[in-house]
């Protein structure tokens, strides 16, 4: 059934183009609550936030695996045939084209996360004593343990209060807005890691990255070899497992940027 390839090919596009529209709104959020806000270019996530950028690959990478399996393997076996054979035929035919749709648009998202958001500017931030605003949200100065001047001109870093060593923001303030922004950081934050900040491999960048890639794994693995296997249903275990991965991914990257136990907060924009 081509058609289908047809199908999720379009619902990528539409998430890709979805995304591209979810990173304009956030980014051009501006916040009555700050008491400084600027708007800077985007920096490169890859350069500055490397450890989460490889975390978020590899939990992605492992996500379209399981997303093709899905697809194929509904294809192949052709379930939509069932239609008109009995109710339990129904459900499953409209279960497997609710996942072959959910999962095509959650990867155009991603894919528009990956390659369009260096394209979208200006960034809108805003900074006050309660914390960071950005995306329409106030990320809690709890959330950060430190922050650095640097690593580069004109940026400050900002550090995970769960994971120090790992740099979870990067703020570009213009030059006129740069000493009133690191004015109200360094009120909030120390320049470097508190000595008593547990530093064990659990909270380590090696932690993260081998978490996501051994739960990435574990979920494609068996969807791989029920693939190659020919089994009926594996397109069942690939869906499932698509959104439970998403579900656990989520986890493990919040509690690692130092939001697992402070979580964001709406905030009220202009």
């Amino acid at each position: 059934m081509t058609w289908i390839y047809g199908l999720a090919l379009v619902v990528v596009l539409l998430g890709f183009m979805g995304g591209i529209n979810l990173l304009k709104s956030i980014r051009s959020a501006t916040y009555a609550q700050a008491e400084t806000a600027w708007q800077q270019p985007p920096v490169s996530y890859w350069k500055y936030e490397t450890t989460n950028m490889i975390a978020i690959a590899i939990n992605d990478a492992g996500l379209i695996c399981l997303a093709t399996i899905l697809l194929v393997s509904s294809a192949n076996r052709d379930v939509f045939e069932y239609l008109t054979k009995s109710v339990i035929s129904l459900l499953l035919s409209l279960l497997s084209l609710f996942g072959i749709v959910m999962t095509a648009h959650v990867i155009g998202s991603s894919l528009a996360f990956h390659f369009a958001r260096g394209w979208i500017r200006p960034v809108s931030y805003g900074i006050s004593e309660e914390g960071l605003f950005y995306g329409g949200y106030i990320v809690s100065w709890k959330s950060f343990s430190h922050y650095e001047i640097g690593p580069d001109d004109g940026l400050i870093g900002l550090y995970s209060s769960y994971s120090p060593t790992i740099r979870t923001w990067v703020l570009n303030p213009p030059p006129e807005f740069f000493s009133g922004v690191l004015s109200i950081i360094q009120k909030n934050l120390p320049p470097s890691p508190p000595i008593d900040i547990e530093t064990s491999w659990k909270h380590s960048p090696l932690a993260l990255i081998l978490g996501i890639a051994v739960m990435a794994l574990l979920a494609a693995l068996p969807a791989v070899w029920g693939f190659l296997q020919g089994k009926t249903w594996v397109w069942v275990y690939a869906l499932a497992a698509f959104f439970i991965v998403q579900i656990i991914s989520g986890q493990i990257m919040t509690t690692f940027d130092g939001r697992g136990k402070y979580p964001a907060k709406p905030a009220r924009t202009k």
